[in-house]
């Protein structure tokens, strides 16, 4: 029992209260990109932007709630989630970027590693990650 409920109907509870807190800014920031007009965002990219916002934040909440039992304190949890979360997107997304461009313009064949980044780092799975690559695509056709 947590807070006189079941441990599944509070976790539902919070997931769904986050879900909400979390689709405020989504349709916020989705909104602006359909009133700006920016062109890689809108028109045929618009339902496909919206996907992965609300992809991201179905799957990236499930995460946080379980690496939140790794730390006594809230805080220190919120920082080094969002640190970690960063640093992760950031450095897998250049990785992957790198690793292509090297292939592109030094290499005959096609991938000069005995692996693919996704086989090798298997950061494909994480949230951030996966919006990104998602996100990289939509960008580069115009609407």
């Amino acid at each position: 029992m947590v807070s006189g409920v079941s441990v599944e109907a509070f976790w539902a509870a919070t997931y769904l209260w986050d879900l909400a807190n979390y689709a405020v800014p989504s349709v916020a920031i989705v909104a602006a990109f359909a009133a700006f007009g920016l062109p890689y965002y809108t028109g045929r990219n618009l339902p496909a932007v919206a996907a992965l916002f609300a992809l991201f934040g179905l799957s990236s909440l499930p995460l946080t709630y379980v690496l939140h039992f790794f730390f006594l304190d809230e805080m220190a949890a919120l920082t080094w989630m969002l640190a970690g979360f960063f640093t992760w997107a950031f450095l897998s997304v250049t990785t992957n970027l790198m690793l292509q461009v090297r292939a592109l313009t030094h290499s005959p064949t096609p991938y000069p590693y005995p692996c693919t980044p996704t086989s090798c780092f298997r950061y494909d799975s994480l949230p951030a990650w996966s919006t990104v690559s998602g996100a990289l695509p939509v960008a580069s056709t115009l609407a």
